[in-house]
Parts: structure tokens; C-alpha cells; sequence
């Protein structure tokens, strides 16, 4: 949806999206609440995150990625 994502890090384990580019990453509830606020403050710092953000979700999400990595693995013989 191209919006900018905060979470925690728990929240974003297993997500490969680099922190302060793609997604923010923070664990204490001032510095979420900062974050937001200063996203709310900055539309083109938000437009920024959430046109990256789209952009990892469809290099690293698609179908085509997916279908990509399982040829891999298929023509490997590990599947």
C-alpha cells in the first residue's frame, strides 16, 4: 500500500528490509512515538519509506520472486 512501516523487532524478524530505509525499526514506546511523529511531520520522508517499502515488498514478496527461488531449489535437487 506504500505506506511507511515502524515496528518493533520483534515484529520485523525474518523481514530482510534495511532499517531507516525500507522499514523502522525501534523498540521502546518514545522513540516509536517520536518516530511517528516525526513521519507525520515529514511527508516526503513519508512518501521516501513507504515508495521503498512497497518496492521490498514486491522484489522480495511477489510471486515471481517466490516461483524464482523454487526453480532454484528444484533444479538444485534440495526440493
Amino acid at each position: 500500500m506504500q505506506k511507511p512501516v515502524i515496528a518493533t523487532t520483534g515484529a520485523a524478524t525474518g523481514i530482510k528490509a534495511i532499517d531507516g530505509e525500507e522499514i523502522v525499526v525501534v523498540d521502546d514506546e518514545m522513540t516509536m512515538a517520536q518516530e511517528i511523529i516525526s513521519l507525520l511531520k515529514d511527508s516526503d520522508r513519508q512518501c521516501s519509506l513507504g515508495l521503498k517499502a512497497r518496492a521490498y515488498v514486491e522484489r522480495e514478496h511477489s510471486w515471481d520472486s517466490h516461483l524464482c527461488r523454487l526453480t532454484e531449489l528444484i533444479e538444485e535437487g534440495t526440493v
